[in-house]
């Protein structure tokens, strides 16, 4: 057993330590640059050379961390930390770079807080409470990896980027973890993977303005508290599978569900499969909103997987174009009323005897124009029953009858979607 003293420009520390060891440097060497504090220690490092040329492991096993900080430490290297204790708020905060930090089994963890940070990777393995977990305004390029743990108050990664670099994808899965406190995953970017399995989040769970490259997968989860993803943008819908919604789940506008056609067969089902189970939460909970959401969303999942083709994806595109598929209100009336305009000013000059823009306008036939527009739209074909009407007229109000009928039809439909009782 060595008893070392490490010396930080700012804290000190007295390390039992019971094994370290290196593949690359002797462990002597690295402590003496350690304790010699940040500027000393980061120089040293950066004359290595470039990390991806240089890896390094270190690692710590029952290890006493008393009040040392690695604050302003340059930690372009892997540290595993087995057993460890730490007894300093907050001993991550202020380090500008971390190649890859991992923790096993070590009972009790500080504040884990990394801001303004480049991270090549964290491991969080059977660490029995962690007290925060944070990272914020950083880029990550490898994995964030928590697996069977507590966190007792607030699990935030805000305003970070997960970004793919060369081949590597970065991930953010966690496994087993229970969350007492807030979770915050806001303005965050993460290209490829966000994953939570077995999970339970007590308390707030946010998620809004997320860009997801991949699809996020929740299983077998439980949300306590408000779920809200409003603003985030979904290459692919999320999949819930086994989990427990919270009833105050909010998900955002269909627009910021990406329907691409450069799918996968078996991933555009996967993706129906997601949406489906969307939208028997909704219903569940009977959320009028997203239960219109995700039925949509259903239907243009349909005709990209090319389930709906022919006359039926042409039908299937026109419901949707005129009703968002039976469930928008506004849209049946606004061109129902259109419509009443346009054949209005075509019955007008039909019933003209000559059509100058230089003259005045003959009020009494226009208003005969549009007694003849009303009277299509809301008495379909009563034109069948006059006589003495030009053959042109009778041809525009049974045309305009038809799509009356149609958009009464669609508006008694969505009326029907927006307020029925289950």
């Amino acid at each position: 057993m060595s008893f070392y003293t490490l010396r930080s420009i700012h804290k000190s520390v007295s390390c039992n330590l019971n094994k370290v060891s290196s593949n690359h440097l002797k462990i002597e060497e690295f402590l003496v640059f350690l304790k010699k504090g940040p500027e000393e220690f980061n120089k040293w490092i950066a004359e290595l050379g470039p990390y991806g040329m240089r890896p390094m492991y270190v690692e710590f096993e029952k290890h006493d961390f008393e009040d040392f900080s690695f604050s302003e430490y340059k930690l372009d290297l892997i540290l595993e930390f087995k057993n460890c204790t730490f007894t300093h708020a907050n001993p991550f905060r202020g380090i500008s770079s971390v190649g890859s930090i991992r923790f096993r089994n070590c009972k009790q963890l500080p504040n884990l807080e990394f801001g303004s940070c480049r991270i090549g990777g964290i491991a969080i393995y059977d660490c029995a409470e962690i007290n925060e977990f944070t990272i914020m305004d950083s880029t990550v390029t490898g994995t964030i990896d928590i697996r069977n743990a507590v966190i007792l108050n607030q699990f935030n990664v805000q305003q970070s980027n997960f970004i793919k670099e060369k081949t590597f994808a970065p991930c953010l899965l966690v496994d087993n973890l229970v969350v007492n406190g807030d979770s915050c995953f806001d303005d965050s970017i993460f290209d490829v993977y966000f994953q939570l399995y077995n999970c339970k989040f007590k308390g707030l769970f946010s998620a809004k303005n997320i860009k997801y490259g991949g699809r996020p997968i929740f299983t077998k989860s439980e949300f306590f508290d408000l779920t809200d993803f409003r603003d985030s943008v979904f290459t692919r819908p999320p999949h819930f599978n086994g989990s427990e919604l919270h009833q105050h789940t909010i998900f955002p506008e269909a627009k910021n569900f990406l329907v691409t056609k450069k799918t996968k067969t078996d991933d555009i089902r996967k993706d129906i499969d997601a949406i489906r189970i969307l939208k028997v939460h909704s219903s569940k909970l009977m959320d009028r909103r997203q239960q219109v959401l995700f039925h949509s969303l259903e239907h243009q999942y349909l005709i990209k997987s090319g389930a709906i083709k022919g006359f039926e994806k042409l039908v299937s595109k026109l419901y949707s174009l005129f009703s968002d598929y039976g469930v928008n209100l506004l849209k049946p009336i606004l061109f129902l009323l259109g419509f009443i305009v346009f054949f209005g000013i075509l019955y007008s000059s039909l019933l003209s005897t000559a059509i100058n823009f230089n003259y005045d306008f003959d009020w009494n036939i226009i208003n005969k124009g549009f007694k003849q527009s009303l009277e299509s739209a809301f008495l379909p074909f009563r034109v069948l029953l006059k006589e003495d009407i030009k053959l042109s007229i009778t041809l525009l109000s049974i045309l305009q009858s038809v799509f009356s009928i149609i958009w009464i039809g669609l508006f008694g439909l969505a009326l029907r979607w927006n307020f029925k009782r289950d």
